[in-house]
């Protein structure tokens, strides 16, 4: 199995709640990604589906 990419969009600021505007990861998940496994990485980007920090967003970006 590959490893699942880093899902950073380049727009790295986190809103006042800590979730990153580009890709909606928590500092730690951005800074911890290299070091996780994909089962890890894998469970994070399901749980993305369910925040938002953007009114309107798509929360399904990250599914493919």
């Amino acid at each position: 199995m590959s490893n699942i990419i880093d899902p950073c969009v380049k727009i790295c600021q986190s809103d006042a709640n800590g979730l990153c505007y580009g890709c909606q990861r928590t500092i730690e998940e951005r800074a911890k990604w290299s070091s996780y496994s994909n089962d890890e990485r894998a469970a994070i980007l399901k749980d993305l589906t369910k925040r938002s920090n953007v009114q309107g967003a798509n929360s399904n970006l990250f599914l493919r």
